[in-house]
Order: C-alpha cells, then sequence, then structure tokens
C-alpha cells in the first residue's frame, strides 16, 4: 500500500510454524532483489507483520517477503509492484551512430511483455526482426546487427502489446 511516497507493506500469516524470520525485499527491476529489513518470526496463529519503506523510488518498486524456516529452508511470496510517481515509459539507444553492428536498447519503466525490435531501411523494408522477453522496469539489452546490415539510416522499432516506440538510427 502506498502512503505519501512511502509503502506500507504489511502481511498476515493464518498458521506459522517452524517460521525463523522474514526478511522483506526490494528491487527496481524485479530481476535483482535486496533485502530492507527483517521480522523475527512470532510462529502463533494468525500473526500479522507491517513494515514501512520510507526510501522506495519513484517508478517502479517490487517487493516479496522471504520465509527462512528454522532448519534454513527458504520460501518467497508472490511479487508485489508499487509504482510511484507518474514516470513515463521511455526507450533509448546507445551509441547512436552504431559503431561495430552493436547497440545498446535502454528501456525504462516499460511494462513486462513479449516485444519485437525491428529494423527497417529507409525503404520501410524491415532488415532485421528479435523477440525478446522483457521483466518490466528498467533493463539494458545489447544487440548485435546481422553483418548484412550497410552503413545508412533506419528505424528501429520495439514493439509489444503495451508500448511502442520508434527510434532513428544511424549505421557507421
Amino acid at each position: 500500500m502506498l502512503k505519501d511516497k512511502s509503502v506500507s507493506i504489511n502481511w498476515k500469516i493464518s498458521t506459522e510454524q517452524d517460521v525463523d524470520h522474514y526478511e522483506i525485499e526490494r528491487s527496481i527491476n524485479s530481476t535483482l532483489y535486496k533485502k530492507i529489513q527483517t521480522a523475527t518470526a512470532l510462529n502463533i496463529a494468525n500473526s500479522a507483520y507491517s513494515f514501512i519503506d520510507n526510501y522506495a523510488v519513484t517508478g517502479n518498486n517490487y517487493y516479496r517477503i522471504k520465509i527462512v524456516s528454522k532448519d534454513g529452508s527458504i520460501q518467497y511470496s508472490s511479487i508485489t509492484k508499487i509504482t510511484i510517481g507518474d514516470v513515463k515509459a521511455t526507450v533509448s539507444l546507445y551509441p547512436n551512430p552504431i559503431v561495430a553492428r552493436q547497440v545498446n536498447l535502454m528501456m525504462n519503466n516499460v511494462a513486462a511483455g513479449n516485444y519485437n525490435i525491428s529494423l527497417y531501411n529507409t525503404n520501410g523494408q524491415q532488415v532485421m526482426v528479435q523477440s525478446i522477453q522483457h521483466p518490466g522496469g528498467t533493463a539494458n539489452i545489447s544487440l548485435q546487427l546481422p553483418g548484412s546490415i550497410s552503413a545508412g539510416m533506419y528505424q528501429l522499432r520495439l514493439s509489444g502489446k503495451e508500448n511502442n516506440f520508434t527510434n532513428s538510427v544511424i549505421v557507421k
């Protein structure tokens, strides 16, 4: 739950046995998580826990609870996404002009999903297509253009269910 740019994390456990502790983890890209708080397990029926994250970032924040049992085994809760602020989804390319057929695609606040990356020449002909699975949030994707791509001006399009982006690029 979002409260004044702080995130309130609350969870309840109806039956709790042999749990040592809980670790609240946060990620900004839904892939790499960092522990932000630990809570000792009460090990009683109908336990309730709460934590306020005052350091949430503008944009997407992903939270999960790591459940650590007394025997050392680990389980994870489902992931919850909280977005702070009205952050626009953007895609940028670098370097531009593209050198050595290598380009980086920086996706910022882009919805999770399957995307096609297509490259079109000045005649509108598709000269490359590649599919990617984006986990959501921010990601940097390195692309190697085919050797058959000649120097010149192109349109690179990223298209998916929720988002479509087009960038002009120069290949040297």
